[in-house]
């Protein structure tokens, strides 16, 4: 780059000023020329933000050069000119009559003066202005040939991408091809077979997309620590493979046999996995073993085949001092539903659970269906809190549903018998099933519980910006409510003060209910109790699905020392009075047997009221049966004549006064 000398631009230099005082005109002008409007129209380009970002610099500058400041042929303006224009996609002739447009218009001003030597003028305009143009037309040139080297090459990449998509669409075969170990192009039965619309939703369902393959037959320690190097030593070795599959929309397992073939695009090597569903044509006694070993309605292990996988992954975590973790997740309820709304319901609901654990599972956790409401868990994790992270999150995930889940965990020792470690996982969950606000249920020892909402720092802001709460103490069913202060707010716990009655009415571990809007009722457990001070430490937040609060008829807590009896056709049983409200009572009974939902039965049982019994009887409709610890939970709506509602009124009455009289003592 150089500089010019006063001699090589003598005739311009005598008009420097004019054009420097004249200079967004010229530029407007510039701008005006027929080709340059229409193609500013064309491609959407601002006249009055081109002439003021780019016209006038350019001007600015050749003037500049003719003065001897700036160098020729190095306008910094004419390189953010050509990214400017490419942008907008103008073509190398649109950018020559652009500056064209300026020069025209400076050599019309000029060409207005009286010159004396036009021609050197011109030379000399030429020598400066084209000098710049040039440089922008070379540079653009090559920017603009490149870009249309890359659109050619975008363009035939996706054109053999779609060819591609519509080739393995038509394929009825399940195709899937990788890059990297993550799926980049999958066919429609592929997708279909997973119950998903397109890779993106698959991604979203899924952190691991692999998750479909239920244990490979070749190199399986490969493919449970990195799916890319197993993918690339089972092309290596030219091998088929066996998997299962559970097709989620014919919810069943199926056997498939895959084939790992390449192609090359570009830099990158993608894989292409075939999976040939061989279900049908399977006739060796090895595979329908294996078939045997599994559970035909969910597609997992069932007890012993599940029974021998821990026996042979205990013997290697104790070679390897790796820590296994057995969990058990339980449907409690499923027998009624089966009876009450059919086994097609509960098979829906088993899938359901089963649908849950594939969302969860990765490489180190193994499945089973141990019997008919059970599945069993086995986890590879490093330590206690991992696995009952993983719990708490498969059991959020279940308790989104509508039916009771259960989930119980423990550590695997390994010194122990298989039978032992099963008989105390059920044990464990048989506890979990008779607690009736149950979580994770664990016997592990120092680990952080998971006591939080989904929402929680929603929640705990929302908290802490509050001075009280209205909160519900529930004593003998009997509905205590006060407007609570907040005294201390933190991520697992509140400190409140409560009434007078609320805190002669709580004990350790008692449920209490408080509504927050957009939370709806939310239930918390007392953690510990100052008496004194009228305070409780509340923690274990958590949202209340079925809340005492929506009761419309408030309940009382039964005497124990009710007698009555249950009749249902010829059979006539004790029972066992839990609680009652003005239409509804609630009854213990050792076995349902033929009772169902709708049955119609006759409950006769002594009120006490005052120091008399009294005979109570009445007609009744089983509106709902639960199976609760020592036999089932039956709610009956009781068909009462004027004497009997009478009776029941005052018992309930008489019972309410009395737990008052009680907390005020």
């Amino acid at each position: 780059m150089m500089l010019i000398t006063n001699q090589d631009v003598s005739n311009l230099l005598k008009f420097s000023k004019e054009i420097e005082k004249n200079i967004v005109l010229i530029a407007t002008r510039g701008i005006k020329v027929d080709t340059v409007e229409a193609i500013f129209e064309r491609r959407k380009i601002s006249a009055k933000k081109f002439r003021d970002s780019y016209g006038i610099p350019i001007i600015e500058y050749f003037l500049a050069v003719v003065e001897g400041e700036k160098p020729l042929g190095a306008c910094p303006f004419m390189s953010k000119l050509v990214h400017f224009l490419m942008q907008k996609g103008i073509t190398p002739r649109e950018v020559f009559d652009i500056c064209m447009g300026l020069r025209k218009s400076l050599v019309a001003f000029l060409l207005r003066k009286d010159i004396a030597n036009p021609a050197l003028l011109m030379d000399e305009m030429a020598m400066v202005f084209d000098a710049n143009l040039s440089g922008v037309l070379e540079s653009f040139t090559d920017l603009y040939d490149k870009m249309q080297e890359n659109l050619e090459h975008a363009k035939m990449k996706n054109k053999r991408w779609q060819q591609t998509s519509q080739i393995i669409n038509a394929i009825n075969t399940k195709i899937i091809i990788v890059e990297d170990g993550r799926i980049i192009l999958a066919n429609k039965t592929f997708l279909e077979m997973l119950n998903v619309d397109n890779l993106k939703e698959l991604y979203q369902k899924h952190t691991n997309v692999f998750y479909f393959l239920e244990g490979v037959d070749v190199y399986e320690d490969e493919y449970q620590k990195n799916i890319q190097q197993w993918i690339e030593k089972v092309h290596q070795s030219n091998k088929t493979f066996k998997t299962k599959i559970y097709n989620q929309k014919l919810k069943k397992g199926f056997v498939f046999s895959g084939n790992i073939t390449t192609m090359q695009m570009h830099q990158t090597t993608q894989y292409i996995i075939t999976l040939n569903n061989i279900s049908k044509y399977i006739l060796d006694e090895k595979i329908l073993k294996d078939m045997l070993t599994h559970d035909e309605l969910t597609g997992f292990r069932n007890y012993a085949t599940f029974e021998k996988l821990l026996g042979k992954i205990i013997q290697r975590a104790q070679r390897n001092d790796i820590k296994l973790f057995l969990a058990i997740a339980d449907i409690p309820e499923l027998r009624e539903i089966n009876e009450n709304k059919g086994r097609n319901r509960g098979d829906m609901v088993i899938c359901e659970v089963a649908e849950d654990l594939r969302y969860l599972v990765d490489s180190h956790i193994y499945l089973a269906r141990l019997e008919g409401s059970r599945f069993g868990i086995l986890i590879q994790y490093e330590n206690e809190q991992t696995a009952y992270d993983w719990c708490v999150k498969l059991f959020n995930k279940m308790e989104q549903r509508a039916e009771k889940k259960t989930l119980a965990i423990t550590e695997v020792d390994a010194t122990e018998s298989i039978s032992k470690l099963m008989v105390r996982a059920y044990a464990l969950i048989d506890q979990a099933n008779t607690i009736e606000d149950s979580f994770v249920l664990h016997d592990f020892q120092d680990i952080i519980e998971y006591n939080k909402l989904p929402l929680q720092s929603q929640f705990t802001d929302k908290l802490s910006k509050l001075n009280s709460i209205e909160i519900t103490v529930f004593y003998k069913e009997l509905p205590l409510v006060s407007n609570a202060k907040i005294l201390s707010v933190s991520d697992e716990r509140i400190n409140v003060k409560l009434s007078l009655k609320q805190i002669k009415a709580v004990q350790n571990d008692m449920i209490i209910y408080f509504k927050l809007t957009l939370f709806d009722t939310v239930k918390a457990s007392i953690q510990s109790i100052d008496i004194d001070n009228q305070t409780v430490w509340i923690d274990r937040f958590r949202f209340d699905k079925h809340s005492p609060l929506r009761r419309k008829l408030y309940r009382i807590e039964a005497d124990k020392n009710i007698k009555a009896y249950l009749a249902a056709g010829e059979r006539e049983d004790d029972v066992e009075v839990l609680n009652m409200n003005i239409q509804y009572i609630a009854v213990k009974i050792g076995r349902k047997r033929s009772l169902d939902i709708n049955s119609q039965v006759y409950l006769e049982m002594q009120l006490p009221l005052r120091d008399v019994f009294k005979q109570f009887s009445s007609n009744c409709t089983v509106t709902r049966i639960e199976k609760i610890l020592g036999g089932y939970k039956l709610v009956l709506l009781c068909h009462l004549n004027n004497e009997n509602q009478d009776m029941l009124s005052h018992y309930i009455a008489n019972h309410q006064r009395d737990i008052i009289h009680d907390l005020q003592l």
